[in-house]
């Protein structure tokens, strides 16, 4: 059994029941914000599509708020460049197999070289492509509304939402450390060149990688 949680690796942190519920309400709140001003200012069909995508960052915004790839950064600017992305795809490549292909490929291409990787934002290149008439009339327009204004209505609604439990403050940069750090003899800037050296990539920031060595230290002693 043991050998199959690792192979199909099943993910065996203890979470809390409260902590479910805080994540559930959480995406409970941030889809209502964005679904509502989607269709409030663009109707329902583009409301329905862009909030596919937005469904998406609201499990790692609300379930995983410090993970790497719920950053801010990787949330707004893994959106927009994906609709950048796939705009111009979709009104250059008629084939709308190989465009969709293309999109979400480039996508994930420029969210790596720019730091800010985001899952969804696949979704996004892909719905830029495949969205219809209704998504490709709006052109580049796509990108800023609903794209960017979702993103940043999201970001903030868990910014917000977050705000109220302080171990989960959002971005992580908002929680107060409750107790005096240990790790003097390493830092961020350590485990972070240990990353890189050993070529491996975990979503969880260097400084919360920090925290937990420090959590383990003083729970040895």
């Amino acid at each position: 059994m043991k050998y199959l949680v690792h192979w199909l690796n099943i993910d065996t942190h203890p979470h809390t029941y409260k902590d479910i519920a805080i994540s559930s309400f959480g995406a409970i709140f941030g889809i209502f914000v964005t679904y509502y001003g989607t269709k409030l200012f663009l109707g329902e069909q583009i409301a329905f599509l862009i909030t596919a995508s937005m469904g998406a960052s609201a499990v790692l915004l609300f379930a995983v708020p410090h993970g790497v790839l719920s950053g801010p950064w990787s949330v707004i600017g893994g959106h927009t460049i994906s609709a950048l992305i796939g705009v111009f795809v979709a009104q250059h490549i008629a084939d709308p197999i190989v465009a969709s292909s293309v999109g979400v490929g480039s996508a994930v291409l420029a969210m790596q070289t720019l730091r800010c990787v985001h899952p969804p934002g696949g979704a996004t290149a892909l719905i830029a492509v495949i969205g219809g008439s209704a998504v490709h009339d709006l052109g580049y327009g796509f990108v800023l509304f609903p794209v960017v204004i979702n993103a940043l209505m999201i970001t903030v609604s868990a910014v917000a939402y977050n705000s109220f439990f302080p171990w989960r403050r959002y971005p992580p940069v908002f929680i107060r450390p409750s107790k005096p750090s240990v790790s003097n003899a390493i830092s961020a800037v350590d485990i972070e060149n240990a990353i890189r050296e050993l070529d491996i990539y975990v979503d969880i920031s260097s400084d919360e990688l920090l925290e937990i060595y420090d959590h383990a230290i003083q729970n040895r002693r």
